[in-house]
Parts: structure tokens; C-alpha cells; sequence
């Protein structure tokens, strides 16, 4: 069986060597618009028809306009108008299909033979119009922009809800669900005349608060998470006096007392002081001063510094640590020797009076350190911080010792009634007389220039 031969004519192609043009886009009315007409009639060729002269111009006028009520929507028309016929081709971004959404840009490319230059021309979604016929003489109104109904607030929240319980994530569901729970509504307030009733008495009721009164009760009210303190003391070191602090029953019973002093006072040891790690860096910083100190101010700075390792040291321990030494209290109250609470204190370095008290200032009954305890005891240890430094110090080493920002330290210090100056860099720590602390205030709005 032959097979006939298929005979496969190709059209020559002249390869053409084109110089390329790139126009960027522009705004306004001098970008390019590109008009389809889905009706398949050609105003072009319509108006050569009709045309005496081949080579004469076609005579179609094509207008652009621009809503100005509404300017920044750009809300655009097209409007190509045949001068010889009687249907003009209207064409708009804002209803029909050029009302929907646009996400696809376009290039257009315009070829000229004769110089053989391609330009290309970006064109937005935004400005490719469908040119419907309108017939003139025919008013059509703007139907579908007149058909677009004025929603109201509730009836707008309603369709965004329905489309979300339709159409969205199980994410978006869960939170419209919490917000609307989280709202009030009028019906569930009960009597309505009741409730008018009541606003009328708390207008008329001389009980109620203004903000500024509110505001003084609540400020009397607040329940200080920081040492003991004298609030109408006149010298600033009455304000936290170190006794209520250090008690007498753990005076006596600080073991490191005599190696700091020896540190302080010996040239020779100093410098092999600093260079210890079991001393956080405030006091290896500071050992120096006990040179300078005699008798009772010698022994108190000294007592000062101890205690504030023994509370380091006591942040810093671990919480199953806690928990064991919390089941031995009753051992630790009395200072006795006890093997499975001896090696936790030799390790934490802290007397057995000073351990009991800590675990019953900063710890719970289950051995856990909250929130509030913490504070508790970061506020101990910057009391005597400032009052080792002569109620003036720079926080930075205590910062450190801390492990915390050097803001959310002056933040603490404020809240124990210091105040904070800044400069060069550097933080300063007083503590003025009186004492005040940090009292809850109104905002105030501002009032918009008109």
C-alpha cells in the first residue's frame, strides 16, 4: 500500500536584526491604554471603508477620562468614537470586568519596518478596557455602579463573617470566633430602662471617684515587693535600715568576714582577690574600700558585702537544690550538721541561719522561686548595693552579676524610690530623701492642631 507523499510548503522567514526600545511606565494620561473589542467590530476598518481616499487618516477620536470625585480610586474610561458612525465604544477599570481583580501586568510591542525598531511598553491590568457598543442618543446610566448598595457597619461585619466561616483558615475562624465572644452585646444586658436608671444614679452619686481620686487610691493601695523601709526617714541610710536586712542572729555568723577584711587591707592579696571567681564582680570591684574603713564601718561594709554573695549565690542555685534544702529546714534553723544538707552548703558558701532565712523569704512551700520571689530577692541585693557605694553607685557591675539589661536595672532601682542620671554613657544610682517611689499616672492625649 503506497502512501501518499505529503507535500509541506514552510514560508520563508527573513531574519530581521532590530533595534530594541524599552519604554518605562508612566502615570497619568500619557501612559498607554489598550482597548479589545469583544463584539468583533473594527472602528479602523469601518471608517477606511468609508473613506474616499485610501491613504487619508481614519477619523476616530479616542478620549480618556478620570473620575474626580473619587480621584484616588483612578477610577478610569476609554471612550473610542467614530465620527462617521453612530455607535461609540465605551470601556472602564471600575465595574463589569475591568471592576474585578487585575494581578497580571502586560507588555506591548510595536513594530516599525521601515526603521526596524521594536519599542515594548508596559500596561497594568488596571489599563485594558472591554469596549462595549453604546449607542448614542441612548442614556444607559451607570447601572453597575448604581446597582452597588450602601452597606451599613453591621451588615458589613456579617458578610466579612460569613465569608471568613466560608472561605477562611481554621486560624482566621478561631479569631473571629474569640472576637466575637469577646464583645458585648446590648441584648445581653439585660433591661435596657434598668440600666438608664443606673447610669442616672452613678451621675448623681457623690461616691463616685474622679480619676484623679482613683488614681491617689490606687497609688495608696500598692503593695511594695521590696525590703522593709522607713518612708518618712530624713537621711537616706534610715531609709533601708541594714538591720532589718542582715538580723542580729546572722551577724555573728558570717564565716568570710575575716578574708575579706584580710583581702581588703593587705596590698599584696588584693590583687589575687579581684582575680577570684567566687565573688561575684561588685565585690571583687570593691574590695578595695575596706582600706580605708576602721572599727564599726570596717565590719559593716565588710557584712555588706557578704551578704550580698550569699544572695548571688543563692539566685544562682539550682531549684532540685531548693527542694532538698527546703525538706531540711528545721536542720539549717539550728545550725547543725546534717550529711545530706553539709555538702550543699559548703558548695552555696551561705551560713545555715542566712540559708533558712533565704528559703523562707524566696521560696514557696514546694521549693519553687516565682516571679515575685525573685524580685523580692533582686530587690535585697541592689538595697545593699547602693548601700555599700554610699547611696551613689554605678549599676554596671551589678548588672553583670544579675545577667539583665542594664534598662530593666534602672527600671529596679527606680522602683525602690532611686533615681537614675545619665552621662557619657554611664548610669548613676542615688537615693534622695525623701523618699518617693514611682506612682501610677493619667495619660494624657493630645490635642490635635487644627
Amino acid at each position: 500500500m503506497e502512501t501518499p507523499v505529503q507535500n509541506s510548503k514552510r514560508r520563508k522567514r527573513k531574519k530581521i536584526v532590530v533595534e530594541t526600545e524599552f519604554i518605562e511606565p508612566q502615570t497619568g494620561f500619557g501612559c498607554p491604554f489598550v482597548g479589545y473589542f469583544p463584539s468583533g467590530y473594527d472602528p479602523l476598518k469601518n471608517t477606511h471603508q468609508k473613506s474616499s481616499s485610501p491613504c487619508s487618516s481614519p477619523s476616530i477620536e479616542v478620549s480618556a477620562y478620570q473620575n474626580t470625585t473619587k480621584f484616588k480610586t483612578k477610577q478610569l474610561q476609554l471612550v473610542a468614537r467614530a465620527k462617521e458612525a453612530s455607535v461609540d465604544f465605551v470601556g472602564s477599570n471600575y465595574c463589569g470586568e475591568g471592576g474585578m481583580w487585575q494581578p497580571c501586568n502586560y507588555l506591548m510591542g510595536v513594530f516599525d519596518k521601515e526603521s526596524k525598531t521594536l519599542k515594548v511598553v508596559p500596561i497594568s491590568g488596571g489599563r485594558v478596557f472591554r469596549m462595549d457598543a453604546r449607542v448614542r442618543g441612548v442614556d444607559y446610566g451607570d447601572d453597575e455602579e448604581g446597582n452597588v448598595e450602601e452597606l451599613t457597619a453591621e451588615e458589613r461585619q456579617e458578610r466579612y463573617r460569613l465569608l471568613t466561616n466560608t472561605f477562611g483558615t481554621h486560624k482566621s475562624r478561631l479569631q473571629a470566633r474569640r472576637l466575637a465572644k469577646s464583645k458585648l452585646k446590648e441584648e445581653a444586658l439585660g433591661d435596657q430602662t434598668q440600666i438608664g436608671k443606673f447610669y442616672e444614679e452613678a451621675a448623681t452619686n457623690s461616691t463616685v471617684l474622679t480619676n484623679e481620686e482613683a488614681l491617689a487610691r490606687a497609688n495608696a493601695s500598692i503593695i511594695r515587693n521590696i525590703p522593709p523601709y522607713n518612708a518618712s526617714a530624713t537621711k537616706p541610710e534610715n531609709i533601708y535600715p541594714l538591720e532589718n536586712i542582715i538580723l542580729a542572729e546572722e551577724w555573728d555568723w558570717q564565716p568570710d568576714i575575716h578574708e575579706l577584711i584580710a583581702a581588703g587591707k593587705n596590698p599584696q592579696t588584693l590583687h589575687a582577690f579581684q582575680q577570684r571567681t567566687d565573688y561575684p564582680h561588685f565585690v571583687r570591684n570593691r574590695i578595695y574600700k575596706l582600706r580605708s574603713e576602721t572599727g564599726e564601718q570596717l565590719d559593716r561594709l565588710a557584712h555588706v558585702f557578704s551578704y550580698i554573695t550569699h544572695l548571688l549565690n543563692f539566685k544562682a542555685m539550682p531549684v532540685s537544690a531548693i527542694k532538698q534544702l527546703l525538706r531540711a529546714r528545721t536542720t539549717l534553723e539550728n545550725d547543725r550538721d546534717d550529711k545530706g544538707t553539709s555538702h550543699l552548703m559548703e558548695s552555696s558558701r551561705i551560713p545555715g541561719v542566712t540559708l533558712a532565712k533565704f528559703l523562707k523569704l524566696f521560696s514557696d512551700t514546694k521549693g519553687n522561686i516565682p516571679r515575685e520571689k525573685r524580685d523580692l530577692l533582686s530587690s535585697y541585693i541592689l538595697v545593699l548595693t547602693i548601700i555599700a557605694d554610699g547611696f551613689e553607685t554605678e549599676p554596671l557591675d551589678i548588672a553583670k552579676d544579675l545577667k539583665i539589661t542594664m534598662n530593666d536595672l534602672v527600671s529596679r532601682y527606680q522602683e525602690l524610690g532611686c533615681k537614675s542620671q545619665k552621662s557619657k554613657g554611664s548610669h548613676k544610682i542615688t537615693l534622695p530623701v525623701p523618699l518617693a517611689f514611682p506612682t501610677l499616672q493619667q495619660n494624657r492625649s493630645r490635642k490635635r492642631t487644627q
